[in-house]
């Protein structure tokens, strides 16, 4: 299971993770003790709210934004393309990876 860190903060996603990882968690044998409606409380109150806060106090530092040349992000963007293009799809979460790995290539 892959769980994108641009997905954690999507309101419908995030909470999607939340569930999947929870789900994979309680399928191993770890003791998963919130189920249902209380996973959208957990999601908001200890991934969203925390991530809001961690991303205003940067702001409000000044972090550094990066920023990259044409160049570069045509590069990364080709580089992701070809990555996700040598997966062959005889591995499990083969195919989120890719689903990953094109959108990331769409982001540049």
């Amino acid at each position: 299971m892959y769980l994108p860190h641009e997905e954690w903060l999507d309101e419908t996603k995030g909470l999607e993770l939340v569930k999947g990882f929870a789900h994979v968690l309680k399928e191993e044998g770890f003791p998963v003790q919130y189920a249902g409606d209380s996973m959208a409380c957990i999601w908001y109150k200890h991934i969203y709210q925390a991530a809001m806060s961690e991303k205003k106090k940067h702001l409000d530092e000044g972090w550094y934004i990066p920023e990259y040349t044409v160049q570069q992000r045509e590069l990364l963007a080709a580089e992701l393309r070809k990555f996700a293009s040598e997966i062959d799809g005889t591995r499990p979460g083969d195919e989120q990876l890719k689903g990953i790995l094109i959108r990331y290539s769409d982001e540049f």
